[in-house]
């Protein structure tokens, strides 16, 4: 099933592509600086369990921002992603991206990557990425 109109509620406050306007303008009110982007795919199964643990760990974190982003999906935004493990994580402080790499699909993994990144410096996104960081930049498309 590509179509995930019925699962927005499910995910909340996980934004997916369809909800991308709405979390640019939440990211442009917030204090928060921190997105976290998790790549996946609907056809992989770590993904499909994943994402219950991943919008608890939203859930637990109210000052971090987080979407969910299907890597064929949502081509839109990304761009011909090729990601050979899941779940790929993206994670930016303001519009730059600080880590890109496959994370152990545990909450209390993530949380542990995520306070490692609060002092990370910028990371300069492979190409493949550019498209991902264009959006998170608000210039989607070029």
């Amino acid at each position: 099933m590509k179509h995930r109109d019925s699962e927005t509620l499910e995910y909340a406050p996980v934004y997916l592509a369809a909800q991308w306007a709405a979390l640019q303008a939440r990211r442009r009110s917030s204090a928060s600086s921190t997105l976290v982007v998790c790549l996946c795919a609907e056809w992989c199964a770590v993904c499909r369990d994943f994402k219950t643990e991943y919008r608890a760990l939203a859930q637990q974190q109210p000052e971090i921002l987080f979407a969910y982003l299907d890597i064929e999906d949502d081509e839109a935004l990304i761009g011909a992603l090729d990601l050979d493990d899941f779940p790929t994580l993206a994670v930016f402080r303001g519009d730059a991206l600080v880590h890109f790499g496959v994370a152990k699909a545990e909450r209390d993994s993530i949380t542990r990557l995520l306070r490692k990144l609060d002092a990370s410096p910028s990371l300069t996104p492979p190409l493949a990425l550019q498209p991902l960081c264009n959006a998170v930049g608000g210039k989607a498309g070029e």
